[in-house]
């Protein structure tokens, strides 16, 4: 019962907290939004390769800016195909609003 009490307050600290790199990649993706809506875009996207983060980051930027009223999607698209069975796939976060 203690190491449940106890991962469910870790868990809640975790969810609060955003680490550096998320908080970059918010501010990354809030200017990326910025400049778009200035050029008349109604979405941008950020490819993991471009941004350097991760999937955890990418969900956690996301639940981050849906809080400013951005709509959000993380995908993982195939970036190279070699056959069937063998791929190379990356991340990529797409943020809409209007």
């Amino acid at each position: 019962m203690l190491a449940d009490d106890l991962k469910k307050i870790a868990d809640e600290v975790n969810a609060k907290k955003l680490d550096a790199a998320t908080a970059a990649l918010v501010a990354k993706l809030k200017i990326m939004a910025n400049e778009q809506a200035c050029l008349g875009g109604t979405k941008t996207s950020l490819w993991a390769s471009q941004g350097n983060f991760s999937k955890y980051e990418a969900e956690s930027a996301a639940k981050e800016l849906e809080k400013f009223g951005f709509k959000c999607e993380v995908t993982d698209e195939i970036t190279a195909q070699y056959s069937n069975t063998d791929y190379d796939s990356e991340y990529i976060i797409t943020v809409s609003w209007g």
